[in-house]
Formats: structure tokens, sequence, C-alpha cells
């Protein structure tokens, strides 16, 4: 389903079945979020009016990217070129494949839970309140 290839000079892997080429980014640590001497520095600009609108959005969320800290990621691909629509529906389709629902069951007849939680994952049809569970059968 890979292929690897020298593009531009450097190493690349081509998905096969949709042809998209991917580098290769290297894991490793850095060092994220906002520290104050950063923060203290954009609300400087603002000040300043040296913004060309508001960043009231970005400050009153500011406080989430704190504190700075280390952060480790690993090595991943990365597309060499921005997708269309159409190449990320086309790896979709070949990574991911939909099993058919069956057919619900009439309201009304008798059926086994495992049956019913198979055709409706979220509300059973065989129940007019529409719960998650048919009601229990009755005693014998």
């Amino acid at each position: 389903m890979w292929s690897e290839e020298i593009v531009a000079g450097r190493p690349a892997w081509r998905h096969t079945p949709s042809g998209v080429v991917f580098r290769k980014v290297p894991g490793g640590t850095f060092r994220m979020g906002l520290s104050d001497a950063e923060l203290g520095a954009v609300r400087a600009i603002e000040r300043a009016g040296e913004v060309e609108d508001t960043i009231e959005p970005f400050l009153a969320t500011a406080g989430d990217a704190q504190p700075v800290r280390e952060v480790r990621v690993e090595p991943f691909l990365i597309a060499r070129h921005p997708l269309t629509v159409a190449q990320v529906r086309h790896g979709s389709s070949t990574t991911r494949t939909r099993t058919p629902r069956p057919t619900p069951p009439p309201p009304g007849s008798k059926t086994t839970w495992t049956t019913c939680s198979a055709c409706c994952r979220s509300r059973c049809p065989a129940r007019p309140s529409g719960s998650t569970r048919p009601e229990p059968a009755p005693p014998r």
C-alpha cells in the first residue's frame, strides 16, 4: 500500500491507491505554550495600536496556553501538498469499509436485545417511547 521513493532529492512515501506523496516529520521534544513575557509582548502591541483587528478572543483564551510545557511528538507522515476533497474521500474509502446495518424488526414484534441493538444503536423502534432498550418479555 506504500512505496518509498526519492522526490526532489529527499525520501518520500507514496500512498499507492491515492498517489499522494508524504514526507516524514521527525519526532522530538519542544516547548509548547505561551510564556508571561510573550503574553506581555502581545498586550504591548495592542496598547500601541499596532493591531489591525481586535485580539480580545486571543487574550480571552490565552490562559489555556499556559504554562509553557515540554511536549514529545512521535515521528509522523504529512502530505507533501494540500489534499483535495476527492483525495481525502478516496483515502477514507480505502481504509474503512462500512457494514450495512440489518433491517429493523417491525414495531411490536418479538426480538432479542442483540438483534435490536444491532439494528438501532441509539433508539429502539420496537418500543413506542423510543427508549434504548426494548420492553422485557412478559413472564410465561
